[in-house]
């Protein structure tokens, strides 16, 4: 069943899945992240340091991926925020031309 707000979408004739496929790229995003976090990890704990060395690795290491996680989440929303406010003119016009 398609809800009330699909239905008005669908009836402006707008890509709805073309903002589906664009929202994926935060998701990738933050999984490489995490990804890259777990690898860096793992390569740290099986390396042949001392544990003072290995905690002082990984926390500089999680400072760093801290900076990037955030400059990544930063990103994401002003690109959403920004395709939200061009899809709501996008919805005005197309309604405005309806009535």
């Amino acid at each position: 069943m398609i809800y009330e707000d699909e239905q008005a979408l669908e009836d402006t004739g707008l890509d709805t899945h073309a903002t589906t496929r664009e929202s994926h790229g935060g998701t990738v995003a933050i999984a490489m992240l995490a990804g890259a976090a777990i690898g860096a990890a793992m390569a740290l704990l099986l390396a042949p340091r001392s544990g003072r060395e290995t905690r002082r690795v990984l926390a500089k290491r999680a400072d760093g991926l801290r900076e990037t996680a955030g400059s990544v989440i930063d990103d994401t929303t002003e690109n959403l925020t920004r395709e939200l406010r061009r899809r709501g003119r996008q919805i005005r016009r197309k309604l405005d031309r309806m009535a």
